[in-house]
C-alpha cells in the first residue's frame, strides 16, 4: 500500500466452501462491499499512519464448521517520503548559492529538477545538494525545485516543490546642490543595495527633462512651485522592480 493511499484491488480465492468475506485490522473500506473477493480496498487516513496493515479473507464455514482464517495479504505503509523542504526561500543575489534540505523515506532515492536552468552540485541525485541559480532565472522572478523520489518499485514517485524567489533590497536616494530657479542643480546618486550590484540609474526632473547615470544636472525654470524630481536605479537582476526616490 502505498503512502498515498491509492485503492488496492484485491484477488480472494476460497476453494472447498461457498462465499467468504474480507476483514482488516485497518478502518478503510472494502468496495462493492467486504463480501466481494475481487473487492477493492480503499484506504482510510489513519491507515496511512500505520506501518502495516491486514487485510484477511474468510470462508463463511459449512456444516457448523468454523470459519477458517486465510492471510491474504500484508501491506506496508511508508511515512510520507515527499517531506516538505523546507519554507520557500527568498534571496537578493541571484549569483548566491543556496542549500538544499531534501528528506525523504520509503524509497530508494531523489532526484532535483528546475523549470529554471539552474544546477545542483554535486549532482542532482544529492538531497542536500546545492541550487546555483542559471544566468536567466531570476528574469522569472522566481522558479520551483523539485524533489521527487527514485526507485520504489510500487508505488508512483513523490514530489514536493519549493519555490526560490527572486528579491533586490535596493533603497534609492540622492543629494543634490544649488536649489535656485534658473541655474545648474547637481544631483549624485546616493542609492544603496545589499544584494546585485547597481547598474542603471533614470533622472526624471519633473519638467520635461531627464538624464542618465550617476550624476545629473538640470536647470529649473523661475516660477513660483514646486517640482518633483525622481530617480529610479536598477540592479543587475531585473527579479524585481526598481526602487525609486522622489524630492519636490
Amino acid at each position: 500500500m502505498c503512502a498515498n493511499g491509492d485503492p488496492i484491488p484485491l484477488a480472494g480465492n476460497i476453494t472447498g466452501v461457498s462465499g467468504g468475506a474480507w476483514t482488516t485490522n485497518g478502518t478503510g473500506t472494502f468496495l462493492p462491499d467486504a463480501n466481494e473477493l475481487n473487492a477493492t480496498y480503499v484506504p482510510s487516513a489513519p491507515d496511512l499512519v500505520f506501518q502495516q496493515i491486514e487485510l484477511r479473507a474468510h470462508h463463511h464455514g459449512q456444516h457448523g464448521l468454523p470459519s477458517a482464517q486465510r492471510y491474504a495479504g500484508r501491506t506496508h505503509a511508508p511515512a510520507f517520503y515527499g517531506e516538505r523542504l523546507r519554507r520557500d526561500i527568498t534571496t537578493c543575489d541571484v549569483s548566491a548559492d543556496v542549500q538544499m534540505a531534501g528528506t525523504y523515506t520509503g524509497a530508494t532515492g531523489i532526484q532535483w529538477t528546475t523549470n529554471g536552468s539552474g544546477v545542483f552540485p554535486p549532482n542532482n541525485t544529492t538531497a542536500n545538494a546545492i541550487h546555483q541559480p542559471g544566468a536567466t532565472d531570476s528574469l522569472l522572478q522566481h522558479v520551483n525545485l523539485f524533489l521527487t523520489t527514485t526507485g520504489d518499485l510500487f508505488c508512483a514517485a513523490a514530489v514536493d516543490t519549493v519555490k526560490l524567489s527572486f528579491v533586490n533590497p535596493l533603497h534609492a536616494a540622492f543629494t543634490f546642490g544649488n536649489a535656485c530657479a534658473g541655474s545648474t542643480t547637481a544631483f549624485t546618486d546616493a542609492s544603496t543595495t545589499t544584494g546585485s550590484p547597481i547598474i542603471g540609474w533614470s533622472w526624471d526632473f519633473g519638467n520635461g527633462n531627464s538624464a542618465a547615470g550617476q550624476q545629473a544636472g538640470n536647470t529649473f525654470p523661475r516660477g513660483p512651485g514646486s517640482i518633483r524630481c525622481r530617480l529610479r536605479c536598477s540592479p543587475r537582476t531585473a527579479a524585481a522592480p526598481p526602487p525609486v526616490r522622489s524630492w519636490r
